[in-house]
């Protein structure tokens, strides 16, 4: 495991980010939406893009992965950022029993394109890739230090991309 620590506390030089691990693989998994081509800009800093995708997992299918995912944040004494997957139905929202993740960075995510052969060609998205496709994300994970918490040894977790593959469907190759 490498731990790669960066941002510093003004107040006393501590890190405030930690990389816990690097270039850990998602299984494949469902767009939920996605930011990629055209980013995400917050009220608070419309200077800084965030690049995101949001995936659906499947407890059962994906218990292997949700495990390690649970782990880390267990070792690490962080609350989950997973989230149960809800849709609004005749105005309520209901648990669809699936778990949402959030992949999110501030620099541009490279997407490659999955080949029937198990290799990967870089592509140019045009469009953002729309929800019920499937994708599997490359990403490092990120320990951080809540800014506004009242004790200094509150964590929180993030996702951060650095590779989305995306397997396309048969009629995303269109007819030639």
């Amino acid at each position: 495991m490498t731990v790669k620590k960066v941002y510093k506390s003004k107040k006393d030089g501590t890190s405030l980010l930690t990389t816990l691990i690097n270039n850990l693989e998602s299984p494949k998994m469902t767009v939920k939406f996605c930011s990629l081509v055209t980013p995400y800009q917050y009220k608070n800093s419309p200077a800084v893009p965030r690049y995101s995708i949001t995936c659906i997992l499947c407890p059962e299918k994906d218990a292997a992965f949700l495990e390690t995912i649970h782990a880390i944040e267990k070792n690490n004494g962080v609350e989950t950022i997973l989230k149960n997957d809800t849709i609004k139905k005749n105005g309520d929202y209901m648990l669809t029993g699936k778990v949402v993740i959030k992949f999110q960075s501030k620099n541009f995510i490279p997407v490659f394109w999955a080949n029937g052969d198990d290799t990967y060609s870089p592509t140019t998205l045009h469009d953002e890739i729309d929800a019920g496709e499937e994708v599997s994300v490359i990403f490092d994970i990120l320990k951080y230090t809540k800014r506004n918490a009242l004790d200094s040894s509150e964590y929180g977790m993030s996702f951060m991309p650095t590779k989305i593959i995306f397997y396309p469907k048969e009629e995303d190759f269109g007819d030639s």
